[in-house]
């Protein structure tokens, strides 16, 4: 159960990162991004697309959180 909340640990903060990269770029981007043929643009919609699965959302963080401190 510690080995799974490890991996699932990595793989919500691999998300968060990536979004929070791309919440960077997008920052100083100016304009660019707003156009729909833009690719930070599009690449900036599909990560935070994928913030809101399930499998990878931050409320995993307190699940995974509970198993490694031991409170389940």
């Amino acid at each position: 159960k510690r080995e799974q909340a490890g991996i699932r640990l990595a793989a919500v903060d691999a998300v968060q990162r990536c979004a929070n990269a791309a919440d960077l770029l997008y920052g100083r981007a100016g304009m660019t991004p707003l156009f729909i043929s833009s690719t930070l643009g599009r690449a900036w919609r599909d990560l935070h697309v994928v913030t809101q699965n399930m499998a990878v959302s931050a409320g995993l963080y307190a699940d995974a959180g509970r198993v490694l401190l031991g409170s389940d």
